[in-house]
Protein backbone atom coordinates (compact mmCIF):
# COMPACT_ATOMS: atom_id res chain seq x y z
CA UNK A 1 0.00 0.00 0.00
CA UNK A 2 1.26 3.45 -0.86
CA UNK A 3 -0.10 6.99 -0.98
CA UNK A 4 -1.84 6.42 -4.32
CA UNK A 5 -3.68 3.28 -3.18
CA UNK A 6 -4.35 4.29 0.44
CA UNK A 7 -7.68 5.85 -0.57
CA UNK A 8 -8.87 2.59 -2.12
CA UNK A 9 -7.29 -0.29 -0.17
CA UNK A 10 -7.94 -0.98 3.46
CA UNK A 11 -5.12 -2.74 5.34
CA UNK A 12 -7.59 -5.23 6.85
CA UNK A 13 -8.32 -6.71 3.40
CA UNK A 14 -5.35 -9.09 3.79
CA UNK A 15 -6.85 -10.54 6.97
CA UNK A 16 -10.31 -10.73 5.42
CA UNK A 17 -9.01 -12.71 2.43
CA UNK A 18 -7.49 -15.20 4.87
CA UNK A 19 -10.88 -15.65 6.53
CA UNK A 20 -13.07 -16.39 3.53
CA UNK A 21 -13.37 -19.56 1.49
CA UNK A 22 -13.23 -19.68 -2.31
CA UNK A 23 -17.00 -20.28 -2.29
CA UNK A 24 -17.56 -17.17 -0.17
CA UNK A 25 -15.47 -15.16 -2.65
CA UNK A 26 -17.72 -16.47 -5.45
CA UNK A 27 -20.80 -15.34 -3.52
CA UNK A 28 -19.31 -11.88 -3.02
CA UNK A 29 -18.68 -11.66 -6.76
CA UNK A 30 -22.23 -12.86 -7.52
CA UNK A 31 -23.98 -10.32 -5.30
CA UNK A 32 -25.32 -7.26 -7.13
CA UNK A 33 -23.86 -3.80 -6.74
CA UNK A 34 -24.43 -1.86 -3.55
CA UNK A 35 -28.04 -0.87 -3.13
CA UNK A 36 -29.41 -4.04 -4.75
CA UNK A 37 -30.01 -7.32 -2.95
CA UNK A 38 -30.52 -11.03 -3.47
CA UNK A 39 -33.28 -13.05 -1.78
CA UNK A 40 -32.76 -15.36 1.17
CA UNK A 41 -35.25 -17.20 3.36
CA UNK A 42 -35.34 -18.50 6.89
CA UNK A 43 -37.21 -21.77 7.40
CA UNK A 44 -39.43 -22.02 10.47
CA UNK A 45 -41.81 -24.61 11.85
CA UNK A 46 -44.91 -24.25 13.97
CA UNK A 47 -45.60 -27.23 16.23
CA UNK A 48 -49.12 -28.26 17.19
CA UNK A 49 -48.25 -28.52 20.87
CA UNK A 50 -46.32 -25.23 21.18
CA UNK A 51 -47.01 -21.57 20.71
CA UNK A 52 -45.04 -19.65 18.12
CA UNK A 53 -42.67 -20.60 15.38
CA UNK A 54 -39.19 -22.05 15.70
CA UNK A 55 -36.34 -21.31 13.32
CA UNK A 56 -34.78 -24.45 11.87
CA UNK A 57 -32.70 -23.05 9.01
CA UNK A 58 -31.51 -19.52 8.38
CA UNK A 59 -30.12 -17.64 5.40
CA UNK A 60 -31.03 -20.18 2.74
CA UNK A 61 -30.92 -19.15 -0.89
CA UNK A 62 -29.87 -20.29 -4.34
CA UNK A 63 -27.06 -17.78 -4.72
CA UNK A 64 -24.51 -20.50 -3.92
CA UNK A 65 -25.78 -22.48 -6.90
CA UNK A 66 -25.90 -19.40 -9.12
CA UNK A 67 -22.33 -18.50 -8.15
CA UNK A 68 -21.19 -22.04 -9.03
CA UNK A 69 -19.93 -22.77 -5.52
CA UNK A 70 -18.29 -26.10 -4.86
CA UNK A 71 -20.51 -26.62 -1.80
CA UNK A 72 -23.64 -24.51 -2.47
CA UNK A 73 -25.60 -26.31 0.24
CA UNK A 74 -23.39 -24.55 2.83
CA UNK A 75 -24.93 -21.18 1.96
CA UNK A 76 -26.12 -20.57 5.52
CA UNK A 77 -22.61 -21.03 6.91
CA UNK A 78 -21.10 -18.86 4.17
CA UNK A 79 -23.60 -16.06 4.75
CA UNK A 80 -23.00 -16.14 8.51
CA UNK A 81 -19.26 -15.75 7.96
CA UNK A 82 -19.63 -12.95 5.39
CA UNK A 83 -21.95 -11.15 7.80
CA UNK A 84 -19.50 -11.66 10.69
CA UNK A 85 -16.80 -10.03 8.56
CA UNK A 86 -19.14 -7.07 7.78
CA UNK A 87 -18.95 -7.77 4.04
CA UNK A 88 -22.71 -8.27 3.68
CA UNK A 89 -25.80 -7.04 5.44
CA UNK A 90 -29.13 -8.74 6.03
CA UNK A 91 -31.52 -6.03 7.17
CA UNK A 92 -34.14 -7.02 9.74
CA UNK A 93 -37.79 -7.06 8.72
CA UNK A 94 -37.12 -6.24 5.07
CA UNK A 95 -37.59 -8.26 1.92
CA UNK A 96 -37.75 -7.92 -1.84
CA UNK A 97 -41.14 -7.17 -3.38
CA UNK A 98 -40.68 -9.42 -6.43
CA UNK A 99 -42.25 -12.73 -5.39
CA UNK A 100 -40.65 -14.62 -8.29
CA UNK A 101 -37.26 -14.09 -6.65
CA UNK A 102 -38.39 -16.13 -3.64
CA UNK A 103 -40.19 -18.70 -5.80
CA UNK A 104 -36.86 -19.74 -7.34
CA UNK A 105 -35.70 -20.55 -3.79
CA UNK A 106 -38.79 -22.44 -2.59
CA UNK A 107 -39.01 -24.37 -5.86
CA UNK A 108 -35.38 -25.52 -5.65
CA UNK A 109 -34.61 -29.18 -4.99
CA UNK A 110 -32.48 -28.46 -1.91
CA UNK A 111 -35.20 -26.30 -0.32
CA UNK A 112 -37.74 -29.06 -0.92
CA UNK A 113 -35.35 -31.51 0.76
CA UNK A 114 -35.13 -29.19 3.79
CA UNK A 115 -38.93 -28.98 3.97
CA UNK A 116 -39.27 -32.75 3.66
CA UNK A 117 -36.82 -33.22 6.51
CA UNK A 118 -38.46 -30.80 8.95
CA UNK A 119 -42.16 -31.10 8.13
CA UNK A 120 -42.50 -34.11 10.43
CA UNK A 121 -41.88 -31.66 13.31
CA UNK A 122 -44.69 -29.29 12.34
CA UNK A 123 -46.05 -26.95 9.70
CA UNK A 124 -43.27 -25.35 7.62
CA UNK A 125 -43.09 -21.63 6.80
CA UNK A 126 -40.48 -19.45 5.19
CA UNK A 127 -39.61 -15.89 6.09
CA UNK A 128 -38.43 -13.64 3.28
CA UNK A 129 -35.06 -11.97 3.80
CA UNK A 130 -32.50 -10.30 1.59
CA UNK A 131 -28.72 -9.95 1.43
CA UNK A 132 -26.61 -7.16 0.01
CA UNK A 133 -23.06 -5.88 0.05
CA UNK A 134 -21.89 -3.36 2.62
CA UNK A 135 -19.65 -0.48 1.54
CA UNK A 136 -16.73 -2.42 2.99
CA UNK A 137 -17.72 -5.56 1.09
CA UNK A 138 -18.14 -3.64 -2.15
CA UNK A 139 -14.67 -2.11 -1.80
CA UNK A 140 -13.07 -5.46 -0.98
CA UNK A 141 -14.75 -7.00 -4.03
CA UNK A 142 -13.55 -4.18 -6.30
CA UNK A 143 -9.97 -4.34 -5.05
CA UNK A 144 -9.39 -8.02 -4.30
CA UNK A 145 -11.85 -10.05 -6.33
CA UNK A 146 -11.98 -8.31 -9.70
Amino acid sequence: MNVETANFVHPSFVEIIRQITPDEAKILKQLPVKGLCEPLVDVEIEKDNAEGRFGVYSNYGVIGYEADCEYPEKISLYVDNLKRLALVKIPENTFLIDEWRYEKIVNSVHYKDIVEEVKKEGEVFYVKRMIGLTDYGMRLREICLS
